[in-house]
């Protein structure tokens, strides 16, 4: 069984679109690192179907639900939204409330 949906079915991505439509440009007149180019080639098929679908079925109620896989890669923003939403929300949860809190990250020299 094979399942493509309408165009009219994909979510809409801003930066999937812009990467769709500037990136080939961008590319002929910029170098790029092979690092770059799978990170912008998996963004711009993220969530089309292009990288397959996904099913889930109720079987109590019969109900499917088809989505398009998406590329769960490191740079893609509407990948990483739901983890970085949960970090958050993690940190949020070890905080004591009244106090001031700063996040720092910092390198110290190896001797």
């Amino acid at each position: 069984m094979t399942f493509e949906p309408a165009l009219d079915d994909l979510p809409d991505y801003p930066i999937r679109k812009a990467f769709q439509q500037f990136y080939p440009a961008y590319a002929k007149e910029h170098e790029v690192s092979d690092p770059q180019a799978k990170s912008a080639s998996l963004i711009s098929i993220c969530k089309t179907g292009k990288l397959g679908y996904t099913a889930s079925f109720c079987p109590e109620c019969g109900y499917t639900k088809i989505r398009a896989r998406s590329c769960n890669n490191r740079c893609c923003p509407s990948c990483q939204a739901p983890l970085e939403q949960k970090w958050v929300m993690e940190r949020n949860a070890e905080l004591i409330s009244g106090i001031a809190y700063y996040h720092v990250i910092f390198t110290l020299p190896h001797e």
